[in-house]
């Protein structure tokens, strides 16, 4: 590790020990030296903090709840409900990351703070203002735990959020990436215990500027290693959303946005949980299966049964002025920073989709991962799956939809529960059967077959973003962020046997872009989008 890497990383820990950690300092290089001890200097550095785990104790710690991604609670949640029991407003734009919950039924999520639900000239105006994502901690009924809402103060115009969900670790603390390019860890009180910035933060002397984005949910590896997927968007780039502002607001100047598109990317971080230091850095530009070029993620790492992170990235191309993603691949990369393998093979073309999802593995080590078209032409979506090496079992084509952007989720009899939407050029006029669906597919080793699906074709414009999440007795729960087409942004919550029959369908006066979060009470948690707050079912 890199002395520069030690400085990239600002710490309350370091103050409060330094006295302490200088003797110690002295007397761990000393022993490294004699004894050709791998080991990173923050393990002998830091012995008294102990190690850091994920919170055994909490119902949901993390993003579809534990590291494999199941989706899958130990509790039993609602089987019938027609209104919240708890509703929550939160502040600002909207909520597009996803809930966790600790032992004391505390929920922590993070929100968009910004001037408003439409673009303002205004604030495109004056950047300087700025604008900086909130990490709530509140308990179900909406009080607001003491220390929170944990704001950073740091954030351009147009990134702004805390868009994953945190994880929370053994001691009450969280850890959470934020649109500003840093990585945070704050005490169950509210208090910073450290923060680490990627190679490209946010930079408050120039406010619109881009800069990477922690979008994807972390995920805590042995070792006390937690590992953060980056994300370059280009959100200051030339597009619909440049388009859009330069249409609104015409007398904006300078204009904010630049004329030439910035190559999207994406890097893997590994620190030190305990302290925030920096391990490595997985860059997949560098890695020969990329040919060279940078790749970009979305969806948040996935632990392997050999302690492997399993990453899906995507190359992007230039489509008229700015960047979209197109092919993409799945990589392994080790402990130790090092990729272990990548599908497609090195030396083999990537696959003809694109991968928006995060991979779910199953007990077995089996990796399921979703698949979009990205050039919407076949309109066909396909889940793939993999062996813990990497090789392919099988792939399952849904013909009648073209997009996955939610991952999947397991039952505890393996079977694999996959949400879709329609993503049709041809909107509004949408054929019979383009329409998102919930399906169920067994999976016999070399092949997968349907169970069933939900709901019968052309029923209602769902789509989904949120994945879906299954409960002890293996009831389903998904929430929708449909394509209204007809201006009426409302989604819906459904509650569904295991066998695919209906429990009940709640109406939602917003949509919903994250996932769902149970509690060990049966509380289901949803974050709304549109209309932000949180809402508790019972």
């Amino acid at each position: 590790m890199s002395k520069n890497s030690y400085r990239k990383a600002h710490h309350v820990i370091l103050k409060k020990t330094a006295p302490f950690i200088i003797l110690l300092l002295c007397f761990c290089l000393a022993g490294c030296n004699s004894c050709g001890d791998t080991k990173s200097w923050s393990d002998y550095l830091f012995p008294v903090i102990g190690d850091v785990n994920l919170a055994q104790d909490a119902p949901w710690p993390m993003w579809q709840h534990d590291p494999s991604h199941t989706g899958r609670s130990p509790f039993n949640g609602p089987t019938s409900v027609t209104a919240a029991t708890y509703d929550t407003p939160l502040c600002c734009f909207g909520i597009f990351g996803s809930p966790v919950i600790d032992a004391g039924s505390h929920v922590f999520v993070g929100s968009i703070r910004s001037a408003g639900d439409t673009l303002t000239c205004d604030f495109f105006a004056n950047p300087e203002e700025g604008a900086s994502g909130l990490l709530h901690g509140i308990d179900y009924d909406g009080a607001v735990l003491e220390g929170f809402p944990y704001d950073s103060h740091r954030g351009s115009v147009m990134a702004t959020a805390i868009e994953c969900a945190p994880i929370i670790l053994d001691d009450g603390s969280v850890i959470f990436g934020k649109d500003d390019g840093y990585m945070y860890r704050v005490g169950n009180d509210g208090s910073l215990v450290w923060e680490s910035p990627s190679d490209d933060p946010f930079d408050s002397s120039d406010p619109v500027n881009d800069n990477e984005q922690m979008i994807p949910s972390p995920l805590l590896g042995a070792d006390n290693t937690v590992v953060f997927l980056s994300h370059f968007s280009d959100v200051y780039g030339p597009g619909p959303t440049a388009d859009a502002v330069a249409f609104a607001c015409p007398d904006l100047d300078p204009f904010p946005f630049k004329g030439t598109a910035s190559q999207w990317y994406s890097k893997i971080y590994a620190l030190d949980a305990r302290t925030g230091w920096r391990k490595w850095v997985f860059d997949p530009e560098d890695d020969p299966a990329s040919g060279g070029q940078p790749m970009v993620g979305w969806g948040s790492p996935a632990l392997g049964p050999d302690g492997s992170y399993i990453i899906c990235l995507m190359h992007a191309q230039l489509a008229g002025d700015h960047y979209v993603p197109t092919t993409g691949r799945v990589f392994a990369i080790g402990p130790d920073g090092s990729r272990r393998w990548v599908y497609p093979a090195e030396g083999e073309g990537p696959l003809d989709y694109s991968l928006w999802t995060s991979p779910v593995i199953s007990p077995s080590g089996y990796i399921y991962v979703g698949a979009s078209d990205y050039t919407y032409t076949t309109k066909v979506a396909r889940l793939y799956s993999l062996t813990p090496e990497g090789a392919l079992r099988w792939y399952y084509d849904f013909t009648d939809e073209n997009t996955i952007a939610a991952s999947p989720s397991l039952l505890s009899d393996g079977t694999i529960i996959v949400a879709t939407q329609n993503r049709s050029t041809a909107l509004p006029s949408l054929p019979a059967g383009k329409y998102g669906r919930i399906y169920a597919l067994t999976d016999y080793g070399d092949h997968a077959d349907e169970q069933w699906r939900y709901p019968a074709a052309g029923t209602v414009p769902w789509g989904f973003y949120s994945s879906p999440l299954v409960d002890a007795s293996g009831h389903i729960y998904i929430a929708s962020e449909p394509f209204s087409f007809g201006g009426a942004e409302t989604g819906v919550l459904i509650g569904l046997e295991s066998d695919g029959d209906l429990m009940f369908s709640v109406a939602l006066d917003g949509v919903v872009h994250g996932n769902l979060a149970l509690g060990s009470d049966g509380a289901l948690v949803v974050p709304q989008r549109k209309s932000p707050r949180l809402l508790v079912f019972y």
